[in-house]
């Protein structure tokens, strides 16, 4: 009950500042050109697939159902350190996440009444949450590796609430 009660207390304290935390952040969408996508990698319209081609300081959010993100080895940093997420995933339907390193935000993944999504192949350092998962019952996740200041992460690192 108490990890419950500390949980509402996160979210009350990101929803209310997320008008904040996600002021600067790139859209991804599927459209012609991915929205943001043609800013930060090559779109790939055909499969919805975004392959960044440089290292951000931003976050991204995913506005439409099926889309990829191919980090392709590139990075994601906070540059409001610990104050915003990295990948913002909220009421989707079948998105991966793939290839990205992300480093210390708020959480490196908000996924919010999202289904039937993928997460693999991602690098996680310094985040306060790897993954705050709410409401989102068929998800897959696969981590290549998880870090908190070079030591290895416990599990208290994932949050989530179905």
């Amino acid at each position: 009950m108490k990890r419950l009660l500390i949980g509402l207390a996160f979210m009350a304290l990101f929803f209310g500042m997320a008008s904040v935390a996600m002021a600067d952040y790139y859209r991804i969408r599927d459209d012609v050109t991915g929205g943001d996508c043609s800013l930060i990698g090559i779109w790939d319209l055909a499969t919805k697939t975004c392959t960044l081609t440089i290292d951000l300081t931003d976050s991204i959010s995913i506005e439409n159902d099926g889309i990829t993100v191919d980090g392709n080895g590139h990075s994601l940093i906070s540059s409001n350190h610990y104050w915003d997420v990295g990948i913002y995933i909220p009421h989707k339907k079948n998105v991966t996440v793939k290839n990205c390193t992300i480093k210390q935000f708020w959480s490196a993944f908000f996924v919010y009444y999202s289904t039937n999504s993928n997460i693999f192949g991602n690098i996680m350092v310094n985040n306060y949450y790897g993954l705050y998962l709410f409401a989102s019952p068929t998800f897959n996740l696969e981590v290549q590796q998880m870090r908190l200041q070079g030591a290895s992460c416990s599990p208290d690192i994932f949050w989530a609430l179905c």
